[in-house]
């Protein structure tokens, strides 16, 4: 099983975009770019370079991909404009289900997505893919985090309790918006698969994906987003999408429960500290991540990136990560630094 990291932020553009060969497949996980945040050193026009070339190499690789995996629905995930269906042709697709467990802004995205993929693929409109469907059981997640909600926050405990409570408000929000919506009916005939808590056997090649995880924070208004397990010949690799550290507890016990081989994380948002990333969810990753470090057996390389690297001081925020994974015989790396490539955080500076 070979992977091949093919774009992410430390190569100065949005995107965490995997390529595993395994089995005779080649499965590309989260072909999508965006260009990086005005606020990154350096002006629009390398920006937009930079997304460019990330743009040019996932074609590169789609084109000899078979199966496409997609996280979720954030544009720097996926390839989501008229121009790019083709490049979805003749491949099955592995993504997340568009009914439940997503947010506002991801139903909308998928549901454009679809009715471009189903017109331009097949000539069929969306709309007649639509079912009534309404859930038996809107389960909260949350409530089964024991290690998260067990975890003692000192003096943030009462200010925890309080959002924890608006967030759930906002979930069960989206409760009522999935159950009284219509739904998308599976789409196997067209080569769409909805992955949520599946598992599939591609010859001796095993894809397993989690439930839904929320990208970042418990309650993420960012959503969710589905992790995905590759196993070949006794070996594994973990990609955990945007998980953002990770910051809760309890998905960090589920990467040392599965003790992977490689596993692909990406970091905490940083560049967002204070104003939507505060420093007590910044300590929970660095926790997360040593505890990760220190508890799995198997584990021999890290590759960690995305959102972290969009900050070009994230080194020094976290740089005794570093030095704690050196000490346990674990490689760390941003894509550029494992690819070889000067990376954009130094070529800004």
């Amino acid at each position: 099983m070979k992977f091949y990291p093919v774009w992410s932020d430390s190569m100065g553009a949005k995107s965490f975009s995997t390529v595993v060969d395994a089995s005779g497949h080649r499965i590309f996980i989260d072909p999508g770019v965006a260009i990086m945040q005005p606020s990154y050193p350096g002006d629009r026009r390398l920006h937009i370079k930079w997304a460019d070339e990330a743009y040019n190499k996932i074609i590169e690789y789609l084109a000899d991909s078979d199966i496409v995996i997609i996280t979720h629905y954030h544009h720097d995930h996926y390839l989501w404009k008229e121009g790019d269906i083709e490049y979805y042709s003749g491949k099955k697709l592995l993504i997340k289900d568009p009914n439940k467990y997503i947010n506002d802004s991801q139903w909308d995205r998928v549901r454009e997505f679809l009715t471009l993929y189903l017109k331009m693929l097949y000539e069929v409109d969306l709309e007649s893919m639509y079912i009534s469907k309404s859930m038996s059981e809107c389960i909260d997640y949350v409530k089964d985090y024991k290690i998260a909600l067990s975890k003692d926050f000192g003096e943030y405990s009462e200010r925890r309790s309080e959002l924890l409570e608006k967030g759930f408000k906002w979930f069960e929000g989206r409760c009522r918006k999935w159950s009284s919506s219509p739904w998308i009916k599976e789409l196997n005939e067209f080569n769409i698969i909805f992955i949520d808590a599946k598992s599939f056997k591609f010859d001796d090649l095993t894809l397993r994906f989690t439930g839904p995880l929320y990208h970042g924070i418990e309650y993420s208004r960012t959503g969710w987003v589905i992790g995905v397990v590759l196993e070949y010949l006794n070996k594994k690799i973990i990609y955990s999408s945007d998980i953002q550290g990770p910051t809760i507890e309890d998905y960090a016990y589920w990467i040392i429960n599965e003790d992977p081989d490689i596993l692909f994380l990406d970091g905490p948002p940083t560049y967002l500290i204070p104003y939507m990333f505060n420093l007590v969810n910044f300590r929970r990753t660095i926790d997360n991540i040593k505890w990760i470090i220190r508890d799995t057996n198997k584990l021999k390389m890290i590759i960690y990136d995305h959102h972290l690297t969009r900050d070009i001081k994230f080194r020094e925020r976290v740089g005794d990560i570093y030095k704690y994974a050196s000490e346990y015989g674990i490689e760390l790396l941003d894509v550029a630094t494992y690819l070889g490539v000067k990376p954009a955080y130094e070529l800004v500076k």
